[in-house]
C-alpha cells in the first residue's frame, strides 16, 4: 500500500502545487497520508494559468476559499479520489498592450519545477495500470464558481452553484470504470447546476448603481466527454468529443444591456479576426472556431487539454515530462469534436422603468420595473464542430423552430395582444423537432454509444454531397448552416515552415477552400406597426453604443508604394486563387405586410416608450384588428451566393500592376454576388379571402464589385457592375384591390396609420376588394425587363430594355346575374386588350407567314431600349456622355371597360358606428372652432342674424376688435409661411440653375439620339373584344368589319426623333459598357449643340358608321435647341463676389457661367382641323367620359376646400380676445419688421438671379378650322349621318408667331397673328364646288380702308401698331412682386411699354421706403399683365347662317362640367370661391386696345322681302381697357383699420401690394348704330370691278388711280348710305374688384360704376323696329333651336360612354351620396318655354344619355357673394324719337308702334332727329310720332354681405314726353313737359328661406 501511495501523492500534489502559489508541499503531503487534506484561502498562480490558457485575457486576481482532497486509501480501487473546491473566484480583463511581450517565451523556458528531492522511479506494469485506473477516475466537485470580466464600464459576471466532474460507464452513468488495455476510452460527465450570467454597468468609482436583470438565470447543463487513445502509452488522445446539453435557456436583455452586449460581440469578432494580438510571436494563438483553423494542434495542447489534462492523460506522471516536449510538436492525427444542444431557448428584450428608490441599504438604489417587449422563442438548437488538426474545420448547426412574438403594450402604448392565449407572431419559421440531438452522445443510437468508433470522412466532395441543404433542413426545419474549411498541406512540408507562416497563409501557396451555406425553411414574417415600433425601440437602445473601436484597419499603401509583382506570386495565383463561397437560401418565405394601425411613433434616446394614458379604450382595437388587410410577398425559392478571394492584398497588388493581366487573375479580383428568385408572387389577404396580385415570375440579380478600387486607375475597368433581369411579370387586380394595396404600401412607407383604418372601416373599399364579380380586373403583362449598370472610376453607364407590354381588362361574369345585366350591355365581352406594344401595322392584314416573321422581329427588337452614360464628376470626363433611346410602336385602346375600372370609387358605409363617429368628429371640430372663436361655431350665423337688426354703427366696434386679433397673432405666422414658400420657390430655381451650371460641360457635349415610333390611341364607344386577336390593331379591324361597326376616335401619335449635332454613328461602340468613343468622334471640349427635334405625322380621325372621317390632317414640326452663355459680370462687385465664392466653393472657377440662356425655335407645318356635327357628338361623349375619369382619379384636390369653409376664419377672427389698438406701427412691426432681415437676401438674389433664361419661338404658317354642316331645316327624317355636308365655315389664321421669355422672376409670352378671317361656303350637291355663302361668305375680315378714313391722330396710332403689322398681338407678362417693387423703387415709375398710361401719380406718391415696405408685404406673389391689341375689323354676323354652324359646336357646350357635389355645397362656399378668383390680388393688369370695329347684322327674313332696312350696323371707334381709372371710385371699406393702415403706408395704388385698390376702366368711344341695305354695304365690302379687286395696291399708287379713272371708275371707294339710329355716344365703366388681405380677410367689396358719358339720342323709324324684331327672333331661334319640334329628338345624343361604378345592393351599404350628386345628363332646372309634351319627351330619355338642348340656363336664386357689391349707373340725357317714313304706300306699320315699346330698354331713351338722306326719285315724307326724354338718371344697387340685404336707390330728374298727332304735317304744339325728381329706395333682407322682405319704399316728387 505504501508503495502505491508514494506514486499517487506526488501526482496529486504536483498539480495542486503548479496552480497554487501559497501552498507548502511538505504540510500537504503529511495531511494527505491521513486521507483528507483541507487548505484555506489559496492564491492562484495567475502567471501559470495565463501561460497555460493562452487566452487574450489577463487575470487580475484569483483565489480559492477552501480546497479539500479526500483519498480513500483503503478503497482506492473501487472509490474515486474526490477533490472539492468551495468558492473559487477569478477576475479577468482584456490584455493591454503594456503586458510583457515575451510571455509565451517565458512559459516555454521557465517551466514549473518538479517537486524537489523526490525522484520516483517508473512503476512496474501492473502498478502502472492500477495508477492509470485511479487517476482517470478522480472526481472533482466545485461549489460556487465566480468569474468576473471587467472592461471600461462593463461588468460581466458568471456564477455556478455546483460543478461536478466524474467518470462514467458506457451508459453514461457515474461509475468507477476500468481501462481496457487494447482500446483506451475515457468517458466523463460534467454537470453544471444553476449557471447565472449578469451584465451590469459600473460608474466612475467602480460601483454598480442599478443591478440589471440577469441575462441568463439558473441554467443547468450536462456535458459528456469522450476521449479515444491509440494505446495506454499514448500521451494525447486521438479523438476528443465533448457534447453539451441544456434543456432550457432563458436569456433576457434590457435596453441598458444591449450596447454592452454589442461590445462583447465586437470583442469576439475582433478575436476571431485575429485583430487583437497582445504579443508578437510566431506561435499560433488559439481562437474560437477560427476560419483558417490555424495550427489547431497547439490550440488543443495549450488550452483545451489543460482543463482536464491532469485527469485525462493516461500516465501524466512527473517522470514522463521530458518526453512530452518532443510529442507536442506532432499535430497529426488528432480530431476534436465539439457539440452543443439546447431543447428550448428564449431571448426577451425588456425596457426598464424607474419605480422609486430603495433607501434601506448603504447605497440607495433605484427600484426598476422591467416591461418585456419582444420574445424570440427557439426550439431544437444544435451546433457541431469537427476539427482535424489544421487541415479540416467544419461547423454545422441549426434551429428547429423560431418564433418572434410581442409581449405587453407596444412602444406607442397601443394594445396589440387581444387574447393572451393566442398571440399573433411577428415571425414564425420551422416546426418543433426532436432530431436536433440525433447522433449525439445523448442519443442511444449514436455510434459511440453502441461501442463503435466514429469514422470521420475528410473529403470535400463527400461532405457536400451528403450534407445538402435539404438534409440540413430535415434535421432542423427552421434554420441550418454549414461552414467548411480545407487546407491542403503538401506531405513534405516541415513544421518549421508551418510555424513561419503562423496563422496567415497568404504567401504559403497552399490550396485553401472555404464554403459557408445558410438555409432557412419556410418562414412567415409579419410586418406591422407593432414590429416596427418595437424594433425601433431596440434600435435606439443599440444606438447608445459609444465605445472606442478595438482596432482600426490599417490604411492601404498608395499605388506607388506597392511591392512590384514577382514571378512567384504570378505563377502561384495562376495555378490557384484561394476563395470563399457563401450561399444563403430561403425556401418558400412569406412576408405579410399589414396595414399600419398604430399612430406614428419615433422613439428617441431617453424616451423609448410612450406612456399609456389612464383612460382605457373599450375594445376598439379588436374590431379593427380582425379585418386588417395584408399584402403578402412570397416566392418558392430565394438563393443568394457570394464569392470573393481569401487573400485580397496579394491578388490585387499583383494584378493591378500588370499591363495585360490574365483573365483568371482579373476575374478573381471581384466580389461576385448573385441573387435568384424563383416563383416570386404576391397576394392580397382580406379575412379569409385570397387574391393573387402578382403571378409567379422569376428574377435574377448579379453584382460584381472590384476589390480595393483605389488601385485600378484604368478608366475602362468597371468597378461595379449590376445586372437585373426578369422574364415576365404579370399584375392582376380590380381597382378596389389596387386601392387597398396602395393604402397598405403608402402607410408602410411613412409608418403611420393616419386615416387608413378609418377609411377602411367607413368605406366599402374592403367589401369591394373581397368581391370578384361586378368589378373588372386589370391585368398588366410585362416581359423582358433587363437593366445593366456599370460604374468605373469616372463614369456611370446604364443600359436597359423592356421587351413587350400587354394590358388587359376582363370582367368575371357571375352566372346568376348574367341574364339580367349583360343583356343590356353589348355582347358578352370578357376580355379587352387596352395596351399592346410593340405592335406593327401589318399585324392583322398579313398572312400567317408574315405574322411569324413579324413575331420574330418583334422578339428581336424590344419595345424600349435606353442607353445612358454620364461622368461621376463634371470635371473628370473620361467617356462621352450619351443618351440613346428607342421606343417601338404602341397601341392604346381607351376602352369603356378600362374606364369602368378607373371610375371605381369606394362608397361610404352608412351604419350606426359611422354615424356615431361622425357626430364625435363634428362635435370635436365644433368645439375646436368654438375655442378659437370664443363661442360655438354652430351658433355663429344666428348671432350675425341678431346683430343685423341693429344699425351699422352698433356693428362697427366689432371690426376694431377683429383688427387687433388679426394684426397681432396671425400676421407673423402667415408672413413666415408665405416667405418660406417664396424662398423655397427661389431655392428650387437656384438649385436647377446650379445643377445646370455644374454639369454644363457634360450636357453640352452629350450624344443625344432618340427615336419614337408612331403609336396609336383608340377611343371606342363600345368595348372591343380581344378574344381571337393577336393585338389591338387586329381587334379594331375585326370590329370595323362587322355589320354594325362601333364608333371610335383614333389619334395617331407622331414619329419623333431627337438628334444632337454629332453626325457620326456610335452604334459599333455600344457593345461593351462603358462606351468608349475614339477622339475623332468625341473630345471633352466638343459640343453637341444645337439639338434638333422633328415630329411628323400627328393626325386624328374618327370611324363612324364604317366611314373614316378626318379630323386633323397630318401635322409636322421641327425644333432646334441651342444655348447662349456669358461669363459672370465683374462690374457689380458684390454680385461678382458672391458668384465667384460659390463657384470656388463648389467647383473650379473655369466652368463658372454667369448667364445661361436656352433658345428653342419651333417651326410647324399648316394645321388643318376639319370637323362635322357627327364627329363633335362623338368627341363630346368621349370628353364627357374622360373628364369624369380624370376627376375620379384626382379626388384629393377636391377635399381640402371642403374641410374648412373659407368663411369660418373671418367669424373666428371677429371675436378675438386680444385688444391691441390697430395702429400703423403695430401693423408694420408685426408684418414687415420680422421679415425684413430675412427678405434682404432673396432681394439680393432676385436682382442677381437672371442667370437661367429660356427663349422659345414658335411659328405656325397657317391654322385652319373647318366646320362642316347642313341646313337646319333639312328633312329631319333623313339620317343625319348619311347626309353629305353642304355648308362649310372656315376659320383661318396665318403667320402665327409666339415667343416665350422665361426668367427666374419674370415670364413673358408674346403672340402675334399676322392675318385672320372667318368665311363660310355652301354647295348645291356633294360633288359640286364650294361657293361663298350668303352675304358674300364673310363672317370676319380685317379692314384695309381704315388708313384713308381715320384722322391724323388715328394715323399716328395706326403707324405705331403697324410696327407689329399683325391682325392681333397679345402680350402676357408675369413678374415677381418683390422684384418689380425693387425695380420701381430705384428706377422711378414703372414703364408699361406701348401703354405708357400707368398713372404717374402712383409712382410719385410712393417713395422708395414705402415701396420697400410694400415689397415686404408681398414676398411670394406675382403680378400678371396682359396687353391685347386688335387691328380694325369687320364682322358680318348673320344669325340665321351661323345657326347651322353653332349646332356643330353646341355639343361641346352641353357637356356636364363635372360630377362634383355642386347642389349640396353651401352658398357661402361657392361665393368664397368666386371671391378668391375675382379680387385685386388675383386679377391681372389688363390692357386692351382696338379701334374701328364694325359689326354688320343682316336679316335673312327681311333681305328676301326687299325691305328698306335689312341690316343693322354697330360701329365702335375705340375700345380700351386699362387697370387704372382716371376718376377712381371712392371705396367703402368693411375693415376700416386695415384700409387706413394701407393708406398710411401708401401701398393702395402699388400693383401687387398686400392691400391694393386696383380699379379697371373700360371705355367704348364713338358708338353709333345705324341701318341700311345689304346691297349698299356689300358694294363697300367687296367692290365690283376687276381692276380694283385684282390690282388693289398695298400702298397708294397715283398712276393706278388715274388709269382706273380713265377706265370709267369714278369712285374708287363706294359710298355707304346709312340711316342713323343713334348719334355717336361713349360709355365708360369703372370696376373695382374686392380687396383681400392675406387671401382670407375681406377689406373692401366689389364696386362698379357705369357712366354714359355723352347724351344718347335714338331715332327709330317703324321700319327699323321691324328690322330689330326680325333679328331678335333670329337670335331666339339660335339660342333655343328646334325645342318645339319633335325632330330635336332625332338628332344625335351625347351619351356617357363608360359604365359608371354602381355599388351592388347586397352590401351593408345604404345609398351613395355621390350617386345623387352625379349629373344624370338631364338638367333638373325648369325649362320655361317648353310645352308639356316636349318636357315629357325629354323625361323619357334614358339616364345615361345626354340630350342636346335639354339643358337650359338654370334659374339662379339671388344668392350674393360673400363680398358686398355696389353698382352705380349714371346717364345725362336719354332721348327716343319715333317717326314714320311715308313714301306714298299704304301705312301698314300702325300697329307696330304699340306693340314694341317694351322691347326698348327703359333707360335707352331720348330724341334728336338726324338723318343722312338718300337721293331718291320721290322725296320721302317724315312723320314724327312720339318723343320721350329722360334726364339725369342715377341708379345705385347695393348687395351687402353682412345681413345679406339688397338696397336699390333710383333717381330721375325729369321726364319729357311729346306725342305728335299723325294728322298734323308740322309741329304745332309745344311739347308737354313735366319736370320732377323721383327717388326710390328699396331694401330687402334675405332670410334663410330666401324670400325677400321689403323694408321700405319711398318716393318723392
Amino acid at each position: 500500500m505504501f508503495k502505491l501511495e508514494s506514486y499517487i501523492t506526488p501526482i496529486l500534489l504536483s498539480y495542486v502545487n503548479r496552480y497554487i502559489s501559497n501552498l507548502k508541499p511538505e504540510d500537504s503531503q503529511v495531511s494527505l497520508w491521513g486521507g483528507d487534506a483541507t487548505f484555506h484561502n489559496l492564491e492562484l498562480n495567475l502567471q501559470v494559468i495565463e501561460q497555460e490558457l493562452q487566452l487574450p485575457f489577463s487575470f487580475v486576481s484569483g483565489s480559492i476559499r477552501e480546497l479539500q482532497i479526500h483519498v480513500p486509501w483503503t478503497k482506492l480501487t473501487s472509490e474515486p479520489i474526490t477533490i472539492t473546491i468551495n468558492t473559487i473566484e477569478c477576475i479577468l480583463n482584456l490584455k493591454g498592450k503594456k503586458s510583457t511581450p515575451n510571455a509565451s517565451a517565458q512559459a516555454k523556458t521557465n517551466k514549473p519545477k518538479k517537486p524537489a528531492g523526490k525522484e520516483v522511479e517508473a512503476p512496474q506494469g501492473y502498478v502502472q495500470l492500477l495508477i492509470n485506473k485511479i487517476v482517470s477516475n478522480i472526481r472533482i466537485h466545485c461549489n460556487n464558481v465566480i468569474l468576473k470580466y471587467v472592461e471600461e464600464d462593463i461588468v460581466l459576471s458568471m456564477n455556478v452553484k455546483h460543478l461536478k466532474f466524474q467518470s462514467a460507464n458506457k451508459k453514461w452513468e457515474p461509475a468507477y470504470t476500468d481501462l481496457s488495455p487494447t482500446e483506451v476510452i475515457l468517458r466523463k460527465i460534467i454537470t453544471v447546476n444553476d449557471l447565472t450570467l449578469c451584465l451590469d454597468k459600473r460608474n466612475a468609482s467602480g460601483k454598480i448603481e442599478v443591478y440589471q436583470e440577469p441575462m441568463l438565470y439558473r441554467c443547468s447543463m450536462t456535458m459528456h466527454l469522450l476521449k479515444h487513445y491509440h494505446s495506454t502509452s499514448a500521451k494525447r488522445a486521438s479523438t476528443t468529443r465533448l457534447d453539451i446539453y441544456c434543456n432550457n435557456m432563458e436569456f433576457s436583455t434590457t435596453e441598458q444591456q444591449v450596447p454592452m452586449f454589442l461590445r462583447l460581440l465586437m470583442l469576439l469578432y475582433a478575436l476571431q479576426q485575429k485583430k487583437l494580438k497582445p504579443e508578437k510571436q510566431t506561435d499560433t494563438q488559439g481562437t474560437s472556431a477560427s476560419t483558417s483553423a490555424a495550427d489547431e494542434s497547439e490550440f488543443q495542447e495549450s488550452w483545451t487539454d489543460w482543463a482536464w489534462s491532469y485527469v485525462s492523460a493516461v500516465l501524466p506522471a512527473p517522470w514522463e515530462e521530458e518526453d512530452n516536449s518532443q510529442q507536442l510538436e506532432s499535430p497529426k492525427g488528432h480530431t476534436l469534436h465539439l457539440c452543443f444542444y439546447v431543447d428550448n431557448a428564449s431571448v426577451t428584450f425588456k425596457v426598464s422603468e424607474t419605480s422609486g428608490i430603495e433607501r434601506g441599504t448603504l447605497y440607495p438604489q433605484k427600484k426598476m420595473r422591467y416591461n418585456p417587449m419582444l420574445v424570440l422563442k427557439l426550439q431544437g438548437l444544435y451546433m457541431e464542430t469537427v476539427i482535424h488538426g489544421m487541415k479540416w474545420f467544419s461547423a454545422m448547426g441549426g434551429i428547429g423552430q423560431a418564433i418572434l412574438l410581442p409581449v405587453g403594450l407596444c412602444s406607442c402604448a397601443e394594445t396589440e395582444i387581444i387574447e393572451e392565449k393566442h398571440p399573433i407572431n411577428y415571425l414564425q419559421i420551422g416546426s418543433p423537432t426532436s432530431f436536433h440531438m440525433k447522433d449525439s452522445l445523448f442519443d442511444a443510437n449514436a455510434e459511440e454509444n453502441k461501442g463503435r468508433k466514429r469514422k470521420y470522412n475528410k473529403s470535400w466532395d463527400y461532405h457536400m454531397t451528403v450534407f445538402t441543404e435539404a438534409i440540413l433542413l430535415e434535421r432542423t426545419p427552421a434554420f441550418a448552416f454549414d461552414y467548411l474549411y480545407q487546407l491542403e498541406v503538401p506531405s513534405d512540408t516541415s513544421s518549421d515552415i508551418l510555424s513561419d507562416f503562423g496563422s496567415d497563409y497568404e504567401f504559403s501557396n497552399f490550396v485553401e477552400k472555404s464554403s459557408t451555406r445558410v438555409c432557412f425553411g419556410p418562414l412567415r414574417l409579419r410586418l406591422c406597426s407593432g414590429l416596427f415600433h418595437r424594433m425601433a425601440t431596440l434600435r435606439v437602445a443599440a444606438a447608445y453604443y459609444d465605445y472606442p473601436p478595438y482596432y482600426t484597419d490599417q490604411l492601404d499603401p498608395p499605388l506607388r508604394d506597392l511591392r512590384p509583382p514577382s514571378e512567384d506570386d504570378l505563377n502561384a495565383l495562376t495555378q490557384f486563387i484561394p476563395s470563399r463561397n457563401v450561399r444563403i437560401t430561403f425556401f418558400a418565405p412569406i412576408i405579410e405586410i399589414e396595414l399600419m394601425d398604430h399612430p406614428y411613433f419615433q422613439p428617441v434616446k431617453g424616451c423609448l416608450l410612450k406612456r399609456k394614458k389612464k383612460v382605457s379604450m373599450t375594445n376598439i382595437p379588436p374590431k379593427s384588428k380582425v379585418n386588417l388587410p395584408k399584402l403578402t410577398i412570397e416566392c418558392q425559392f430565394l438563393d443568394m451566393t457570394m464569392n470573393y478571394p481569401m487573400y485580397v492584398n496579394r491578388l490585387v497588388h499583383t494584378t493591378c500592376q500588370l499591363k495585360d493581366a490574365p483573365k483568371k487573375l482579373f476575374d478573381g479580383c471581384f466580389t461576385r454576388k448573385i441573387v435568384k428568385v424563383v416563383g416570386l408572387c404576391s397576394r392580397l389577404l382580406i379575412g379569409q379571402k385570397h387574391t393573387t396580385i402578382l403571378t409567379p415570375s422569376s428574377l435574377s440579380y448579379c453584382c460584381n464589385a472590384i476589390l480595393q478600387p483605389q488601385y485600378w486607375w484604368n478608366p475602362n475597368i468597371p468597378h461595379n457592375e449590376i445586372t437585373f433581369e426578369s422574364e415576365s411579370v404579370t399584375l392582376n387586380a380590380t381597382n378596389a384591390k389596387m386601392m387597398v394595396i396602395a393604402t397598405i404600401i403608402s402607410k408602410l412607407i411613412v409608418l403611420d396609420s393616419d386615416g387608413a383604418t378609418k377609411m377602411i372601416n367607413t368605406t366599402t373599399m374592403l367589401l369591394d376588394a373581397c368581391k370578384d364579380y361586378g368589378f373588372p380586373y386589370m391585368e398588366l403583362y410585362v416581359e423582358g425587363i433587363r437593366y445593366k449598370k456599370v460604374v468605373t472610376n469616372a463614369t456611370t453607364s446604364i443600359d436597359m430594355s423592356l421587351g413587350c407590354v400587354k394590358a388587359f381588362i376582363f370582367e368575371k361574369i357571375d352566372s346568376k346575374t348574367t341574364k339580367s345585366k349583360k343583356s343590356i350591355a353589348s355582347e358578352d365581352i370578357q376580355q379587352v386588350l387596352f395596351l399592346s406594344g410593340p405592335e406593327t401595322k401589318s399585324a392583322g392584314a398579313a398572312a400567317s407567314k408574315t405574322k411569324l416573321k413579324n413575331k420574330k422581329n418583334a422578339e428581336e427588337i424590344p419595345l424600349l431600349t435606353v442607353t445612358f452614360q454620364y461622368p461621376l464628376s463634371p470635371h473628370n470626363q473620361k467617356h462621352a456622355p450619351i443618351l440613346l433611346f428607342n421606343l417601338q410602336e404602341i397601341r392604346i385602346c381607351v376602352d369603356p371597360l378600362l374606364c369602368k375600372w378607373l371610375l371605381y370609387h369606394p362608397s361610404e358605409i352608412a351604419n350606426a358606428g359611422k354615424s356615431d363617429l361622425q357626430i364625435t368628429n363634428k362635435s370635436k371640430s365644433a368645439a375646436y372652432q368654438a375655442s378659437v372663436s370664443g363661442g360655438s361655431a354652430v351658433d355663429t350665423p344666428r348671432r350675425i342674424g341678431t346683430q343685423s337688426v341693429h344699425s351699422s354703427s352698433d356693428w362697427e366696434p366689432i371690426h376694431v376688435v377683429a383688427a387687433a386679433s388679426i394684426v397681432t397673432p396671425t400676421n407673423p405666422t402667415a408672413g413666415n409661411e408665405e416667405q418660406a414658400a417664396h424662398t423655397s420657390h427661389v431655392d428650387l430655381q437656384e438649385k436647377i440653375y446650379n445643377v445646370l451650371r455644374k454639369w454644363f460641360d457634360v450636357w453640352k457635349g452629350v450624344f443625344l439620339q432618340g427615336d419614337v415610333s408612331q403609336s396609336t390611341i383608340y377611343f371606342p364607344l363600345v368595348s372591343l373584344s380581344a378574344v381571337g386577336s393577336q393585338g389591338i390593331q387586329e381587334a379594331v379591324e375585326s370590329a370595323v368589319n362587322k355589320e354594325h361597326p362601333p364608333e371610335m376616335m383614333v389619334i395617331t401619335l407622331p414619329f419623333a426623333n431627337v438628334r444632337s449635332a454629332h453626325r457620326q454613328s456610335i452604334k459599333k461602340y455600344l457593345r461593351a459598357l462603358p462606351v468608349s468613343v475614339p477622339n475623332t468622334v468625341w473630345t471633352e471640349k466638343s459640343s453637341s449643340l444645337p439639338w434638333t427635334i422633328s415630329v411628323s405625322d400627328l393626325s386624328c380621325y374618327t370611324v363612324q358608321h364604317g366611314n373614316k372621317l378626318t379630323f386633323l390632317k397630318p401635322v409636322s414640326l421641327s425644333a432646334t435647341i441651342g444655348l447662349t452663355t456669358k461669363p459672370p459680370k465683374v462690374e457689380n462687385q458684390s454680385v461678382a463676389d458672391t458668384s465667384s465664392k460659390s463657384a470656388t466653393n463648389n467647383e473650379k472657377a473655369a466652368v463658372d457661367i454667369g448667364y445661361l440662356g436656352i433658345c428653342v425655335h419651333i417651326d410647324m407645318s399648316p394645321i388643318v382641323v376639319s370637323t362635322s356635327e357627327v364627329q363633335v357628338y362623338l368627341f363630346a361623349s368621349i370628353l364627357y367620359g374622360l373628364m369624369e375619369v380624370a376627376t375620379n382619379l384626382i379626388p384629393k384636390k377636391q377635399k381640402p376646400p371642403s374641410k374648412v369653409p373659407d368663411v369660418i376664419p373671418q367669424v373666428a377672427l371677429k371675436s378675438g380676445s386680444s385688444m391691441v389698438s390697430p395702429s400703423q406701427t403695430t401693423h408694420k412691426d408685426s408684418s414687415s419688421g420680422k421679415t425684413a432681415s430675412k427678405l434682404k437676401k432673396p432681394d439680393n438674389a432676385d436682382s442677381d438671379s437672371i442667370k437661367l433664361t429660356a427663349w422659345v419661338q414658335w411659328t405656325i404658317t397657317r391654322f385652319t378650322i373647318e366646320l362642316l354642316s347642313n341646313e337646319c331645316n333639312a328633312d329631319p327624317e333623313n339620317d343625319l349621318e348619311s347626309q353629305q355636308p353642304m355648308l362649310k365655315l372656315v376659320v383661318d389664321a396665318e403667320d402665327i408667331v409666339s415667343s416665350l421669355d422665361l426668367q427666374s422672376v419674370y415670364l413673358k409670352i408674346k403672340s402675334k397673328i399676322g392675318s385672320a378671317s372667318i368665311q363660310h361656303f355652301k354647295r348645291a350637291t356633294a360633288s359640286s364646288k364650294w361657293m361663298p355663302g350668303p352675304f358674300s361668305g364673310t363672317v370676319m375680315r380685317q379692314r384695309e380702308d381704315v388708313v384713308s378714313v381715320s384722322s391724323d391722330q388715328q394715323q399716328l396710332q395706326q403707324q405705331r401698331h403697324h410696327e407689329d403689322n399683325g391682325f392681333m398681338c397679345v402680350t402676357i407678362t408675369r413678374a415677381s412682386c418683390q422684384h418689380t417693387h425693387t425695380l420701381w423703387g430705384t428706377g422711378g415709375t414703372p414703364s408699361r411699354g406701348a401703354q405708357g398710361k400707368q398713372s404717374a401719380k402712383e409712382g410719385k406718391k410712393a417713395s422708395t421706403a414705402n415701396l420697400q415696405a410694400a415689397s415686404m408685404l408681398s414676398p411670394s406673389r406675382y403680378i400678371t399683365e396682359i396687353v391685347v391689341n386688335v387691328q380694325p375689323t369687320d364682322f358680318v354676323i348673320s344669325l340665321n347662317t351661323l345657326r347651322s354652324f353653332y349646332l356643330v359646336i353646341a355639343p361641346l357646350l352641353e357637356i356636364p362640367l363635372s360630377s362634383e357635389p355642386a347642389p349640396l355645397t353651401s352658398p357661402s362656399s361657392s361665393s368664397t370661391l368666386l371671391l378668391q378668383t375675382v379680387n385685386s390680388q388675383v386679377l391681372p393688369l389688363a390692357y386692351l386696345e382696338c379701334q374701328d370695329i364694325r359689326v354688320v347684322m343682316p336679316s335673312v327674313e327681311l333681305g328676301s322681302t326687299g325691305a328698306m332696312h335689312d341690316v343693322i350696323i354697330l360701329q365702335v371707334q375705340k375700345i380700351s381697357l386699362t387697370p387704372s381709372a382716371v376718376n377712381p371710385i371712392c371705396r367703402t371699406p368693411i375693415r376700416q383699420d386695415i384700409y387706413d393702415q394701407a393708406v398710411h403706408a401708401r401701398i393702395l395704388n402699388i400693383p401687387g401690394s398686400e392691400v391694393e385698390d386696383r380699379q379697371y376702366q373700360f371705355d367704348m368711344l364713338g358708338i353709333s348704330i345705324s341701318t341700311g341695305t345689304w346691297d349698299d354695304i356689300d358694294a363697300v365690302f367687296s367692290p365690283t370691278g376687276t381692276a380694283s379687286s385684282t390690282l388693289h395696291p398695298l400702298s397708294e399708287n397715283p398712276a393706278l388711280e388715274w388709269n382706273n379713272l380713265e377706265q370709267g371708275h369714278p369712285y374708287f371707294h363706294p359710298i355707304m348710305n346709312l340711316w342713323n339710329v343713334s348719334e355717336r355716344f361713349d360709355i365708360s365703366v369703372v370696376a373695382a374688384p374686392a380687396i383681400l388681405y392675406k387671401s382670407n380677410t375681406l377689406v373692401c367689396g366689389h364696386s362698379v360704376e357705369i357712366n354714359f358719358v355723352s347724351d344718347i339720342v335714338v331715332n327709330l323709324s317703324l321700319n327699323q323696329i321691324k328690322l330689330v324684331s326680325a333679328i331678335l327672333s333670329e337670335f331666339a331661334s339660335l339660342v333655343e333651336p328646334l325645342l318645339l319640334d319633335d325632330s330635336a329628338l332625332a338628332r344625335p345624343k351625347i351619351i356617357f360612354p363608360y359604365s359608371r361604378f354602381e355599388p351592388s345592393v347586397d352590401n351593408t351599404v345604404k345609398w351613395d351620396p355621390q350617386e345623387i350628386i352625379r349629373d344624370s345628363g338631364i338638367d333638373t332646372s325648369d325649362i320655361k318655354s317648353v310645352k308639356s309634351s316636349s318636357r315629357a319627351a325629354l323625361k323619357g330619355l334614358s339616364e345615361r344619355e345626354h340630350q342636346l338642348y335639354s339643358k337650359k340656363h338654370s334659374s339662379v336664386t339671388m344668392v350674393y357673394t360673400a363680398a358686398p357689391v355696389d353698382v352705380l349707373f349714371t346717364a345725362g340725357k336719354i332721348g327716343l324719337s319715333l317717326y314714320q317714313i311715308d313714301d306714298g304706300k299704304p301705312n301698314i306699320y300702325k300697329q307696330k308702334k304699340k306693340k314694341r315699346p317694351y322691347k326698348i330698354d327703359p333707360d335707352d331713351l331720348g330724341y334728336e332727329a338726324e338723318e343722312e338722306s338718300v337721293e331718291d326719285k320721290e322725296p320721302k315724307k317724315y312723320n314724327p310720332l312720339m318723343d320721350l326724354a329722360l334726364e339725369r338718371i342715377t341708379n345705385n344697387l347695393t348687395l351687402s354681405n353682412r345681413p345679406e340685404k339688397v338696397s336699390v336707390v333710383c333717381g330721375l330728374h325729369s321726364v319729357t314726353l311729346n306725342v305728335i298727332s299723325k294728322n298734323f304735317k308740322k309741329i304745332l304744339l309745344n311739347p308737354w313737359t313735366v319736370t320732377f325728381n323721383v327717388s326710390m329706395f328699396w331694401e330687402s333682407w334675405q332670410t334663410t328661406d330666401s324670400s325677400p322682405q321689403v323694408s321700405h319704399l319711398s318716393h318723392t316728387s
